[in-house]
């Protein structure tokens, strides 16, 4: 057993944790708070997943949203996702890494989520937590439901990365650069993964963190590790975007495997499907002066 961060004992042979990071995904928010295909109350789900949060542990260097904050993309979604997780977030002392999805609208997220100007540009950032820098892509193409990544925003990745820190990197985008086993969703992946491979090999990007396909899974990219992260593993998503009459409704077919909750260990904890369609806590994303360790808290609703 180890500490947490900012704690000096240590009961096994590891460091106590130098950076605890919660990674969430996917939450989906709707406005006026109505439920997810007539049927998900997303709001109180994710207020169980940020209550979870705040006994996890006490001090995280940050909370991590890879993605689709908003379902459709609507202002007061954004609204209410930010009066949700603020509090949560000041109380902990967190600084919050949001992160664009396909189901997310820029201009909206950049007015009603971080309080910028409306664009439609690329919503990127950088963290420095201590340290341990976060990166924040935006694998977004307006209109569309798979990933990308253009000319413009790999370069400016490989200018963030020409200078190492203290603790390496991590990258949060929403679309995993992971092979999915759903053949379907081919469709949907990122795209120019060659380039981005290509740009991180060698580097000290550490792990890379994203949600998107609605099921938890780990690999590596590039000699990186990678985790998607989600909540519910068998879920039926009947939707029409309103992008052009596209649909993205599809059975994944993934069987639930329902498991209690388990918290806080340093490698994650597989968890399972609640009986409510509720979110799924796995334990915290972790990381110390020579290793990342994986695993995520957190969950989402398709």
């Amino acid at each position: 057993m180890s500490a947490g961060t900012g704690s000096e004992y240590a009961f096994g042979r590891h460091r106590p944790a130098s950076h605890v990071l919660i990674h969430v995904s996917d939450p989906h928010f709707l406005a006026g708070g109505v439920r997810l295909a007539d049927r998900f109350d997303v709001e109180a789900n994710f207020a169980r997943t940020l209550e979870a949060i705040r006994t996890v542990h006490p001090n995280p260097s940050a909370i991590v949203v890879t993605g689709d904050l908003a379902d459709l993309g609507e202002p007061d979604a954004y609204r209410r996702l930010r009066q949700a997780v603020e509090p949560i977030a000041a109380e902990l002392g967190a600084p919050v890494v949001w992160v664009a999805g396909n189901h997310d609208e820029r201009p909206a997220l950049r007015r009603d989520l971080l309080g910028l100007p409306a664009s439609a540009e690329p919503v990127t950032g950088v963290w420095d937590l201590d340290g341990l820098r976060v990166i924040a892509l935006d694998t977004s193409v307006p209109g569309w439901h798979h990933g990308d990544l253009d000319a413009g925003q790999l370069s400016w990745l490989a200018d963030q990365l020409s200078v190492p820190a203290p603790h390496g990197t991590l990258l949060a985008m929403h679309h995993p650069p992971l092979p999915s086993h759903v053949p379907l969703f081919d469709i949907l992946e990122l795209r120019h993964q060659d380039e981005l491979a290509e740009i991180i090999r060698g580097t000290d990007v550490r792990g890379i963190l994203a949600g998107h396909l609605h099921y938890s899974s780990h690999g590596t990219f590039a000699g990186v590790p990678g985790e998607r992260l989600v909540g519910d593993l068998l879920h039926d998503e009947r939707r029409t975007s309103g992008r052009g009459g596209e649909r993205d409704g599809c059975r994944t077919g993934v069987p639930a495997r329902p498991r209690a909750p388990r918290h806080d260990h340093p490698y994650g904890h597989p968890g399972g499907r609640r009986s409510d369609g509720g979110f799924l806590l796995r334990g915290v994303a972790r990381a110390d002066g020579d290793a990342l360790a994986g695993g995520a808290l957190g969950g989402v609703l398709p």
